[in-house]
C-alpha cells in the first residue's frame, strides 16, 4: 500500500528559446498552481490490484469527482488534499470490504513509516479484523515449517559435509587452518614432549677436559635428549619499548 499526488497543472517545465550566453532568461509561468489529489493504491502478490481510494483536496465530496474513475474507486475529502489518520482508517474500511480477511484467510498489509499509519484507531482497527501473532501461536506455526525440514537428506548432510561420518579428514583444507598459523608462530614446528620419568641426574664436568677424558655409561648417553632451547622452539615476541616523553 502507498500513496501518489496528482496534480492538476503540469509538472514538466517548458522549452524556452534565448540567445546563447545570457545569463537570466525570462519565461511566463503559469499563475494557476492547481490542486493536490492523493490516490491511495494497493496490490497483491499475486499480481491483481485493489481499486484506487482518491482524497480531493475540498470540503465537500460530490459524486461526479469519480466520474470514469475505475469501477469500485471511491474517494473522500480534506481540506489540503493529504491523507490524515481519519482518512486512513476509512481505507481500512475499503481494504477490508474487498479483501475480507478471516481466521482461515489472513492478509499481511506491508505500510510505509508514515504519520497517518499510526493512527490509533486505525491500529485498534487493523487488530480487532486481524490476529496478532504471540506465544500461543508459535507452536502451531512451527508444525509445517518442522515438518517440510525435517527429511533424511538434511539429517545425512549435517554429519556428512563436516566430516564426521563417513569419516573424511580431507574435508578441511589447508587454508582452513591458516588463521591458527598466526597464534603458534610457524606451522611447521614440532616441539617434542619429554616424559620427566626418563630424566636422571647426571654429574656434568667443570671442564671440557675431565668431560673429554670421563665418558658417560652407555646406559645414560641413551637416555640424554637434545632439545632446543624454548626460545629457539617458540619464538618470544618483540615487547614493544615505550618511550618517556621528557
Amino acid at each position: 500500500m502507498d500513496e501518489t499526488g496528482i496534480s492538476t497543472t503540469t509538472n514538466k517545465p517548458p522549452k524556452v528559446l534565448s540567445i546563447k550566453g545570457k545569463k537570466q532568461v525570462g519565461v511566463i509561468a503559469s499563475a494557476e498552481r492547481g490542486q493536490l489529489t492523493t490516490m491511495t493504491g494497493c496490490c497483491y502478490a499475486a499480481g491483481s490490484f485493489l481499486p484506487p481510494f482518491l482524497i480531493f483536496a475540498r470540503k465537500k465530496m460530490q459524486s461526479r469527482l469519480l466520474d470514469g474513475a475505475p469501477l469500485g474507486t471511491q474517494g473522500t475529502c480534506t481540506p489540503n488534499g493529504w491523507t490524515p489518520g481519519e482518512v486512513f482508517l476509512a481505507w481500512l474500511h475499503f481494504f477490508v470490504e474487498y479483501t475480507r480477511p478471516n481466521a482461515d484467510k489472513k492478509v499481511l498489509l506491508l505500510l510505509d513509516n508514515h504519520e497517518s499509519h499510526k493512527y490509533y484507531p486505525a491500529l485498534e482497527y487493523a487488530s480487532s479484523s486481524w490476529g496478532i501473532i504471540n506465544q500461543y501461536d508459535v507452536a502451531r506455526l512451527l508444525s509445517p515449517a518442522f515438518l517440510k525440514s525435517s527429511v533424511a537428506i538434511n539429517a545425512v548432510h549435517g554429519f556428512e559435509r563436516p566430516g564426521i561420518w563417513p569419516v573424511n579428514k580431507h574435508v578441511f583444507g589447508e587454508e582452513h587452518f591458516e588463521p591458527a598459523d598466526v597464534i603458534v608462530g610457524r606451522s611447521d614446528m614440532n616441539i617434542s614432549r619429554v616424559s620427566i620419568h626418563s630424566l636422571q641426574t647426571i654429574e656434568i664436568p667443570d671442564t671440557a677436559a675431565e668431560a673429554s677424558s670421563t665418558p658417560l655409561p652407555s646406559h645414560l648417553q641413551e637416555k640424554i635428549l637434545t632439545v632446543d632451547p624454548p626460545g629457539e622452539m617458540i619464538p618470544r615476541p618483540d615487547k614493544p619499548t615505550k618511550e618517556r616523553l621528557i
